[in-house]
């Protein structure tokens, strides 16, 4: 997948992050996992997949809002919007 892609997959997280727990839980858990996809099928610069790896953390640390921000930064960096 492309990383013009993703913005899509994350906008749909963002709209489920708000909410009980149990909703709150499983996207932190596709926030993980998406970043897990990212940095594996994209060719990035070191810092980029650091700062990717950081959204990872805050949304394992449970903050998925702040996760998917972080996200998205690194996404619009990496392609140059």
């Amino acid at each position: 997948m492309e990383a013009r892609n993703y913005p899509f997959k994350l906008a749909a997280l963002e709209h489920n992050a708000p909410g009980g727990s149990r909703l709150e839980n499983v996207v932190i858990i596709e926030v993980s996992s998406l970043v897990d996809q990212i940095t594996l099928s994209l060719d990035l610069q070191s810092t980029d997949r650091y700062a990717l790896m950081m959204a990872r953390t805050t949304a394992l640390a449970g903050d998925p809002k702040l996760a998917i921000a972080k996200v998205e930064a690194g996404l619009r960096r990496i392609t140059g919007r």
